[in-house]
């Protein structure tokens, strides 16, 4: 008999000892737990009463009331373990799917930093704008160049400036055409000479005057990088305007909606001779994948983001780390982002044995204006007040074609000879 007294109370203690997060909960059960009606209290003299006690014994209803009382505050505690239980698991997967991920991808965006080929101190010199995180919308300079080696500039093969507004989750691409005629140093020359004079910090200052913008970043390229980037993406999906064979790239695409591999795209974007539009097709052609690029990249889970940047950093020269990169594109990431391109309005011509391109004033200061005011280039809406008014926005203040443009470009090959919409 006492031994059984003694496992009871030893089991009765270690319940409650065992739960110290019940403590509240016991002390109420054992206020609303009375002594029995009848008999002695458990643990005092009279141990018949306290048999009766714990075999539930007629004429105790008060030890049955508190071995019901327990069982409940027992199953009670059960329901909290297996809460408690649930609760753990979730917060760990919290941790290994959310949290270990971001810290694993900032990590490795530091390490991968390393990577970018070259920092030019000259280029970063001539770049100025918004800060580099904030949310305003800032413009940055795409290049392509045909540098050959390190020890030449070589010229820009293609020319993008791209306003970036994270707060609309849009950005705009507008190509700016390589034989634009413009000046450079106190002489007429084409736009992409720029480069060759003064490498990237050249190009900046040059495409910021034709513009009339500050230009806060830059990315120097070659589009043949493209071929590995795209075939890490599984290939992208583009609209081919028209069907081409045998021109500059050997290769033949044929018009229409289809996903294109590495080789593809270069062929793509590198043809201009057998395309109605010449070098504005080819400008067009660029514009699409870069477009088709940025919307496969944002499709990818966020994991994925820094082995796709290392993949397109390893020859990239630009101001920007990776984790510059990282942080503009979470911004867009989840979004439905808008993103808009265009040509330069322009047309080609010949002076002097030279072929030039010129540029339509009016139509590029009206682009330019709905560009900076968030429209889109080429939106149809009116130009609110700040961006009307504004003298410096495309004003091709460097630009060294014909002022009386109007019938050179109804004669020759111009922006609008392009096939398709993009």
């Amino acid at each position: 008999m006492a031994e059984e007294e003694a496992e009871a109370g030893e089991s009765a203690d270690g319940d409650t000892a065992g739960e110290s997060t019940d403590n509240d909960a016991d002390m109420l059960a054992n206020v609303a737990d009375p002594a029995p009606a009848a008999g002695p209290i458990l643990g005092q003299e009279g141990h018949e009463g306290g048999e009766a006690h714990r075999s539930g014994g007629s004429g105790h209803s008060g030890g049955s009331s508190r071995s019901h009382s327990r069982g409940s505050r027992s199953g009670s505690r059960k329901k909290k373990r297996r809460r408690l239980a649930v609760l753990l698991v979730v917060l760990a997967l919290v941790l290994v799917l959310v949290v270990f991920p971001v810290i694993a991808i900032w990590w490795y965006a530091h390490m991968v930093d390393e990577n970018i080929a070259m920092r030019n101190a000259e280029a970063e010199a001539a770049l100025s704008g918004p800060e580099p995180n904030s949310d305003g919308a800032f413009y940055a300079l795409l290049m392509g160049s045909d540098r050959r080696s390190n020890k030449e500039n070589g010229r820009s093969d293609s020319i993008m400036l791209v306003r970036v507004d994270p707060k609309r989750a849009q950005a705009d691409v507008i190509s700016i055409p390589r034989d634009m005629m413009v000046n450079i140093g106190g002489g007429v020359s084409k736009i992409n000479a720029a480069y060759s004079y003064d490498g990237a910090a050249g190009a900046i200052r040059a495409v910021s005057k034709f513009a009339g913008v500050p230009i806060t970043h830059y990315m120097e390229v070659d589009f043949s990088q493209m071929v590995a980037l795209v075939d890490e993406l599984g290939g992208i999906t583009v609209n081919v305007p028209e069907s081409f064979s045998g021109g500059n790239g050997g290769g033949s695409l044929k018009a229409g909606t289809q996903t294109l591999n590495g080789e593809q795209t270069l062929v793509f974007t590198r043809e201009r001779y057998r395309v109605q539009g010449g070098d504005f097709s080819r400008a067009q052609a660029q514009r699409i994948v870069l477009t088709a690029i940025i919307n496969k990249i944002l499709d990818q889970p966020v994991t994925k983001w820094p082995d796709l940047v290392r993949q397109f950093s390893k020859d990239l020269s630009t101001d920007m780390s990776v984790t510059d990169f990282l942080s503009i594109g979470q911004k867009f990431y989840g979004k439905s982002v808008t993103l808009n391109t265009a040509g330069c309005p322009s047309y080609a011509f010949e002076q002097d044995g030279v072929s030039y391109v010129g540029v339509e004033y009016e139509e590029w200061q009206d682009m330019m204006r709905r560009t900076d005011a968030g429209l889109g280039p080429k939106s149809t809406i009116d130009i609110p007040e700040p961006q009307a008014s504004n003298k410096k926005l495309g004003a091709a203040s460097n630009a060294e074609s014909p002022k009386d443009y109007k019938e050179l470009v109804n004669k020759s090959l111009n922006s609008n000879s392009v096939i398709g919409n993009e």
